[in-house]
């Protein structure tokens, strides 16, 4: 990797943004920059979209072996 490129990086992370690579349908490309444009702005209409997201999207939080045993009584 270049060492312009660990710069701009390094500049990104100071700021607080975390890059992210992903694999999706070719036809989702397109929507989830437009989303990544709106969240990186962080104003009103960013967390107005970030509420929505998160009530969409299902938890799938990992539950630990102590909270299955614990479930199953």
């Amino acid at each position: 990797m270049s060492q312009s490129v660990q710069e701009h990086r390094r500049r990104l992370a100071a700021r607080g943004f975390k890059r992210v690579e992903l694999a999706l349908p070719e036809s989702d490309a397109e929507l989830v920059r437009a989303i990544a444009k709106v969240l990186v702005r962080d104003d009103d209409v960013a967390e107005d979209l970030r509420a929505v997201i998160q009530r969409s999207v299902p938890d799938e939080r990992r539950v630990t072996f102590k909270e299955w045993l614990e479930s199953n009584d």
